[in-house]
Protein backbone atom coordinates (compact mmCIF):
# COMPACT_ATOMS: atom_id res chain seq x y z
CA UNK A 1 0.00 0.00 0.00
CA UNK A 2 1.18 3.38 -0.69
CA UNK A 3 0.25 7.26 -0.83
CA UNK A 4 1.19 10.12 -2.78
CA UNK A 5 0.60 13.69 -2.67
CA UNK A 6 -0.90 14.87 -6.04
CA UNK A 7 1.53 17.65 -7.22
CA UNK A 8 -0.80 19.63 -8.93
CA UNK A 9 -3.15 20.66 -6.11
CA UNK A 10 -0.30 21.26 -3.69
CA UNK A 11 1.20 24.21 -5.58
CA UNK A 12 -2.26 25.93 -6.46
CA UNK A 13 -2.80 26.21 -2.98
CA UNK A 14 -5.88 24.11 -2.49
CA UNK A 15 -6.28 21.01 -0.21
CA UNK A 16 -4.02 18.50 -0.84
CA UNK A 17 -5.15 15.13 -2.46
CA UNK A 18 -3.22 11.39 -1.52
CA UNK A 19 -3.41 8.96 -3.43
CA UNK A 20 -4.48 5.43 -2.12
CA UNK A 21 -2.52 2.76 -3.88
CA UNK A 22 -1.06 -0.85 -4.17
CA UNK A 23 2.34 -0.88 -5.48
CA UNK A 24 1.98 -5.00 -6.81
CA UNK A 25 3.21 -3.83 -10.07
CA UNK A 26 4.18 -0.40 -12.44
CA UNK A 27 2.52 1.66 -12.28
CA UNK A 28 0.41 1.06 -9.17
CA UNK A 29 -3.12 0.58 -8.85
CA UNK A 30 -5.09 3.44 -7.79
CA UNK A 31 -7.43 2.42 -4.97
CA UNK A 32 -8.58 5.95 -4.20
CA UNK A 33 -8.36 9.34 -3.35
CA UNK A 34 -8.64 11.35 0.00
CA UNK A 35 -7.87 14.49 1.26
CA UNK A 36 -6.80 15.97 4.45
CA UNK A 37 -9.62 16.53 5.82
CA UNK A 38 -10.83 12.10 6.01
CA UNK A 39 -13.01 12.40 3.09
CA UNK A 40 -12.30 8.97 0.72
CA UNK A 41 -13.31 9.92 -3.06
CA UNK A 42 -13.77 6.03 -4.42
CA UNK A 43 -14.34 5.63 -8.18
CA UNK A 44 -15.65 2.19 -9.32
CA UNK A 45 -16.73 1.89 -13.16
CA UNK A 46 -19.49 4.86 -13.39
CA UNK A 47 -20.23 5.67 -10.11
CA UNK A 48 -18.47 7.99 -7.51
CA UNK A 49 -18.66 7.19 -3.53
CA UNK A 50 -17.72 10.25 -0.99
CA UNK A 51 -17.03 8.04 2.20
CA UNK A 52 -15.51 9.24 5.34
CA UNK A 53 -14.06 6.48 7.99
CA UNK A 54 -12.51 3.30 7.11
CA UNK A 55 -12.39 1.49 3.94
CA UNK A 56 -11.48 -1.97 3.14
CA UNK A 57 -10.57 -3.46 -0.80
CA UNK A 58 -8.92 -5.87 -2.75
CA UNK A 59 -6.21 -4.75 -5.30
CA UNK A 60 -8.19 -6.21 -8.47
CA UNK A 61 -4.30 -6.78 -9.82
CA UNK A 62 -2.87 -8.85 -7.32
CA UNK A 63 -5.87 -9.65 -4.52
CA UNK A 64 -4.23 -8.27 -1.93
CA UNK A 65 -6.48 -6.67 0.78
CA UNK A 66 -5.63 -2.91 2.39
CA UNK A 67 -7.23 -1.33 4.43
CA UNK A 68 -7.62 2.97 4.81
CA UNK A 69 -8.59 3.82 8.45
CA UNK A 70 -9.06 7.87 8.19
CA UNK A 71 -11.63 7.53 11.76
CA UNK A 72 -8.61 9.74 13.83
CA UNK A 73 -8.93 12.95 10.84
CA UNK A 74 -12.97 13.33 11.61
CA UNK A 75 -12.40 12.65 15.52
CA UNK A 76 -9.69 15.60 16.05
CA UNK A 77 -11.11 18.68 17.58
CA UNK A 78 -12.02 21.93 14.76
CA UNK A 79 -10.01 24.49 14.64
CA UNK A 80 -11.81 27.83 15.97
CA UNK A 81 -11.16 30.28 13.62
CA UNK A 82 -13.19 33.10 14.90
CA UNK A 83 -10.97 32.52 18.43
CA UNK A 84 -14.26 32.80 20.84
CA UNK A 85 -13.41 29.23 22.23
CA UNK A 86 -16.28 26.57 23.81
Amino acid sequence: MGTARSRERRASGRPSVFRWECRCQEPPQLLATYDEGGRINIKVRDRYWHVFGLVRTICPRCGAEHLLDLRSVRDEPAADPAGLGT
